[in-house]
């Protein structure tokens, strides 16, 4: 802690605990009175370079009690517990050294402890006094105005001269009080007036059609000869249709341009008529077409149809599924579900609250179920 150097009244707070003898070693140590300290014990404080000073303890009426030497009491039994008051006469921080060490010991009986406490002692004076004497004498309002240009008594501009401001050479020319304006104006280099202000602009108009030479005068600026042989100002759209290829993209999708797209929907508007299919030539004229048509991949569209034909109903029930179980707490297939029912119900064995299905080879674990008795289940619940 620190303290000013000539403090009176100075308290030290002590956190007490108990010592390896202590039944609960480290703990706060509540309950002790002054006796504890000064029968058996001792209370002290040594200046920095001096011998150790004893301290006579005695009881305070209460931790807000005023200050007395020797006084010595705990804090708050309660909310604070380990924390004691102890009462420092004032020549233990009085000026002259830069620390005082202040130290309890706790009667052995009690298996307690407390860390000695060192206090700095700040030898610095408190500077109000000597800065407020110090200060120069501050004037008021009234004052302060009967000094400076406020006031019409102390400068006169229209009477009063200027003293020891000497004008520059440049400015010889500038008489009397008043600013100027005409002289400052000549005077000031690169100034744009408003009028010339105002004539500085676009001629959008020749902006738009860059074939005109750079014209500064007051008027427009327009572009410089530069590019008059700059030809065909307007987006060849036939162009750039004609030659736009096939752009093929990530995802294997493929962008043609209109031309391309025109053909194609012609042959499936003949092809398709109301609802109803067209004959066999006109499918055959837009098949053909389609398969011209690349994909990012290199396989033509006719291939892509054949790979994903859709299969017949009949094909659907006689081709045999491939055989998969979902995971435990997991969604399945509509094959993974039809496998698990056909294993639970077409051969499982128990053993115990233990209950084991097979894949369709009959020896293969499929599924393993817990039962929640072995000997009268009520319910049943899937583990692996």
């Amino acid at each position: 802690m620190i303290v000013k150097a000539g403090s009176t009244n100075v308290s030290v707070y002590y956190y007490i605990v108990g010592d390896a003898g202590h039944a609960t070693p480290g703990e706060p140590v509540t309950g002790l009175l002054f006796s504890d300290i000064e029968t058996g014990g001792s209370a002290s404080y040594a200046r920095q370079g001096a011998a150790r000073v004893d301290l006579t303890l005695k009881t305070l009426a209460s931790a807000s009690a005023a200050h007395d030497d020797g006084g010595f009491i705990l804090v708050d039994d309660t909310h604070m517990k380990g924390l004691y008051r102890c009462d420092y006469p004032d020549a233990a921080f009085a000026t002259g050294v830069d620390q005082t060490f202040c130290s309890i010991v706790v009667a052995s009986a009690n298996n307690a402890v407390a860390a000695p406490i060192l206090v700095d002692i700040d030898d610095n004076v408190d500077q109000t006094a000597d800065h407020t004497a110090g200060i120069a004498d501050v004037p008021t309002v009234a004052e302060f105005n009967a000094r400076t240009l406020v006031a019409a008594s102390y400068f006169d501009p229209a009477a009063d001269a200027v003293a020891n401001v000497t004008l520059v050479g440049t400015l010889t020319t500038y008489t009397g009080n008043t600013l100027q304006t005409a002289d400052v104006a000549a005077r000031v280099p690169n100034v744009l007036n408003t009028t010339a202000l105002g004539n500085i602009g676009v001629d959008w108009a020749n902006v738009e059609n860059p074939t005109t030479a750079l014209d500064l005068s007051a008027t427009d600026i327009q572009l410089c000869d530069t590019i008059t042989t700059y030809t065909g100002n307007t987006k060849q759209t036939a162009d750039h249709t004609a030659n736009l290829a096939k752009i093929p993209l990530s995802d294997g999708v493929v962008t043609w341009n209109a031309t391309a797209l025109a053909s194609i929907n012609a042959e499936c508007d003949t092809a398709i008529t109301d609802g109803a299919l067209a004959t066999a030539a006109s499918l055959a004229t837009a098949q053909t077409d389609l398969d011209t048509l690349t994909g990012a991949d290199g396989a033509t569209l006719a291939t892509a149809q054949g790979n994903y034909a859709p299969a017949k109903a009949t094909d659907i029930l006689t081709t045999a599924l491939t055989e998969a179980y979902a995971a435990d707490g997991a969604a399945g297939t509509l094959s993974q579900i039809l496998f698990g029912i056909q294993a639970f119900l077409q051969e499982r064995s128990v053993a115990g609250t233990t209950v084991t299905s097979k894949k369709v080879d009959g020896s293969t674990t499929a599924m393993t179920f817990t039962l929640d008795d072995g000997t009268t289940p009520t319910s049943i619940t899937r583990a692996t």
